[in-house]
């Protein structure tokens, strides 16, 4: 966990290695509900300011879902500073309700005449899984 802190060149502090800690841990995103729930007691002001860093140096990406809450995971270790190079599409399970990033064996191309596309973000849901084993 320091490492990733320090190869981002962002001081290693005790509550950026918990947010960390918790973003590993959990096997889905993370809502800030979450992070409040689950972190030690902080101040809401610091938390956001650490999220909002992780994003800017490539640690984690948002995950917005029309209507839902924002998530929050995290990204390949190959990912820059606001440079997001992982492709993967963010599904939604209408079962559990987890928010998952999943690798997708064929990502689709999209072209659009006259347009220059630079990033694509694709979200599915449906049931995960996990809930299609349960039944």
């Amino acid at each position: 966990m320091t490492t990733r802190l320090k190869n981002k060149k962002l001081s290693v502090t005790p509550f950026r290695i918990e947010v960390l800690d918790l973003l590993l841990k959990e096997e889905k995103a993370v809502s800030l509900a979450t992070f409040e729930k689950k972190l030690k007691p902080h101040d809401r002001v610091t938390l956001y300011r650490t999220l909002k860093t992780f994003m800017s140096k490539g640690i984690i990406h948002e995950i917005k879902i029309a209507g839902e809450e924002t998530n929050y995971a995290l990204c390949e270790q190959t990912c820059k500073d606001s440079r997001h190079t992982h492709q993967h599409v963010h599904f939604k399970c209408n079962q559990c309700q987890a928010v998952v990033c999943v690798e997708a064996v064929q990502f689709p191309t999209l072209t659009i005449p006259n347009f220059k596309i630079s990033s694509l973000e694709i979200q599915a849901s449906g049931r995960c899984d996990k809930c299609n084993s349960i039944s």
